[in-house]
C-alpha cells in the first residue's frame, strides 16, 4: 500500500453548533476552521465520497460564519480497471457564498489518494460518530452511510 493510501477521516464537534473535520493522507494532516451547523457537514462529505466511489466528481462547501472551506474532489478513476485516486483541494474564502469560483480561493491542501480508501475513511469516520449523533440541525446521514457502504461493499466483490 502506498503512503497516500493511508487515509483516515474524524468529524469533531467542538461546541454547540461547531465541528472540525481532520483529514489524514499518508504524512500529511488537514484539519479545517471551525464549521457550522448551517451546513450538513457529515452528510455532504458522505455524499461526496459516495459520488466519488461511483465514478463522480464531488465539491462540497461548508460555512463557517464567515469563511467558507470548499473541497474540492476530483476523480481520477479508470472505469475498466475500476481503480484510481482522488484529488483532494482544499479552498478557503474570506466568506460563505459557494458561486464564488475556485480561482479566487485561498488553496490550503492539496493531496491525493486512492478514491476507494476514501471511501471508507468516510464511512469508517461516519460510523464512529453514528451513537449519540447530536448535529443541531441535520440528522444522522443513514441514507447516505447506507449507500457509500454498498458501493463500497459491490467494489469490494470485483
Amino acid at each position: 500500500m502506498a503512503d497516500n493510501d493511508t487515509v483516515s477521516v474524524e468529524f469533531n464537534i467542538t461546541g454547540v453548533g461547531w465541528a472540525v473535520i481532520v483529514l489524514r493522507i499518508g504524512a500529511q494532516t488537514y484539519t479545517t476552521d471551525s464549521l457550522s451547523d448551517l451546513t450538513d457537514v457529515l452528510g455532504d462529505l458522505v455524499r461526496a465520497a459516495l459520488t466519488l466511489a461511483t465514478g463522480g466528481n464531488a465539491r462540497v462547501s461548508f460555512d463557517g460564519e464567515p469563511v467558507e472551506t470548499r473541497f474540492v474532489l476530483t476523480n481520477l478513476l479508470d472505469g475498466i480497471k475500476d481503480t484510481g485516486s482522488v484529488a483532494i483541494t482544499i479552498l478557503t474564502f474570506a466568506s460563505y457564498d459557494t458561486r464564488q469560483d475556485d480561482a479566487n480561493g485561498h488553496k490550503e491542501f492539496y493531496g491525493d489518494c486512492d478514491v476507494f480508501a476514501f471511501g471508507r475513511a468516510v464511512l469508517a469516520c461516519a460510523k464512529r460518530v453514528e451513537a449519540g449523533f447530536a448535529w443541531d440541525t441535520y440528522p444522522y446521514p443513514a441514507r447516505a452511510v447506507h449507500a457509500l457502504e454498498a458501493a463500497l461493499a459491490f467494489n469490494n466483490s470485483l
